[in-house]
C-alpha cells in the first residue's frame, strides 16, 4: 500500500529532534505532497505542535506514523527496567479521532503491532476511507531493531518516492534529543523522567543507535535522501563520508 500512496511523490518526514526548533524547513515542507510525522504527541485533545515546531515545519501533517504502543504497554529502558507512558503517546481510540479530525486519514505501524491495529481499527477504514499501512522492515541489515522513525523512512524509501526530505532526525545523537516537554509530556505521575532519558540517550532493549546511525547512512545514500545540516554534522563526527550525502539547502 505504501507504493500506491508515496510512489513519484515529494514526501517531507518529521522526527522529533530538538534542531527543528532552531532551523527553519517550512518552505520546503510546504510545497511537499506528503507530509509524514513520528509519534506526534496529543495533549489536551490536540495535536501537540509547539508555536516554534510550527513555524519552523509548518502545521501539516498528511500521514501519522506511530508506534503503536497501547496504553499501559511497558517499554524497556534498558538495564531490565521498564517505564510506561501517558496516553498522550499511545495510539488510542480517543487519539485516533483527534488525529482524524485534522484530517489525518494514512496512519504507518510496524509490523510487530500492526495486527492488534488492523483487528481494533480496521472498520474505521470503510467507515471513514482511512489507510492502515504496515511497515514491513523492522530491522536492518544487521538485525537491530529499528525505531519507528528510522522504519518509516526506510519503508516510504522503498515506495519509489520522487524525493524525501528528512528533518528532526539524528539517532538521539544531537545536543537537545528532543524538542520542548516531547519527553515530559509522555511521563506518567510519579515515574522518574530520568528514565526517559536514559531510554533516549543510550542504547536500549533491542534498540542501538550506533548501528542504526549506520543504517540511516546507508539509505541516506543509496536513495538520495536530503537530509539538513544537523544530521550531515552527526554523520560527520561519527566519521562517515559525508561527501556522498545530499544536503538541504534553503533559499531563504
Amino acid at each position: 500500500m505504501s507504493k500506491q500512496i508515496f510512489e513519484n511523490k515529494i514526501v517531507s518526514i518529521i522526527g522529533s529532534s530538538g534542531e527543528i526548533e532552531e532551523n527553519d524547513y517550512s518552505e520546503i515542507i510546504s510545497k511537499s505532497d506528503f507530509v509524514v510525522r513520528i509519534n506526534t504527541r496529543i495533549l489536551d485533545n490536540k495535536l501537540y505542535l509547539p508555536p516554534q515546531i510550527v513555524k519552523n515545519t509548518t502545521n501539516r501533517m498528511d500521514v501519522c506514523c506511530h508506534s503503536g504502543q497501547m496504553l499501559g504497554e511497558k517499554i524497556s529502558a534498558g538495564h531490565k527496567t521498564y517505564i510506561t507512558n501517558t496516553e498522550c503517546c499511545c495510539f488510542t481510540e480517543k487519539n485516533f479521532n483527534i488525529y482524524y479530525q485534522n484530517n489525518i486519514k494514512i496512519f504507518m505501524f510496524p509490523s510487530h503491532r500492526f495486527n492488534r491495529i488492523k483487528h481494533d481499527f480496521s472498520h474505521y477504514e470503510k467507515d471513514l476511507d482511512i489507510k492502515l499501512i504496515k511497515m514491513e522492515k523492522e530491522k536492518s541489515y544487521d538485525g537491530s531493531c529499528l525505531t519507528t522513525g528510522i522504519n518509516c523512512i526506510n519503508e516510504i524509501c522503498m515506495s519509489d518516492p520522487k524525493q524525501i526530505y528528512i528533518f528532526g532526525f539524528d539517532c538521539y545523537k544531537g545536543k537537545k534529543v528532543n524538542y520542548t516537554n516531547y519527553v515530559e509530556i509522555g511521563v506518567p505521575k510519579g515515574q522518574d523522567i530520568k528514565l526517559y532519558e536514559t531510554k533516549q540517550n543510550q542504547n536500549y532493549g533491542s534498540h542501538n543507535h550506533n548501528k542504526e546511525l549506520k543504517f540511516l547512512y546507508g539509505i541516506c545514500v543509496k536513495n538520495n535522501i536530503i537530509i539538513q545540516k544537523h544530521l550531515l554534522n552527526i554523520f560527520k563526527q561519527n566519521n562517515f563520508d559525508v561527501s556522498k550525502l545530499n544536503v538541504y539547502k534553503s533559499n531563504s
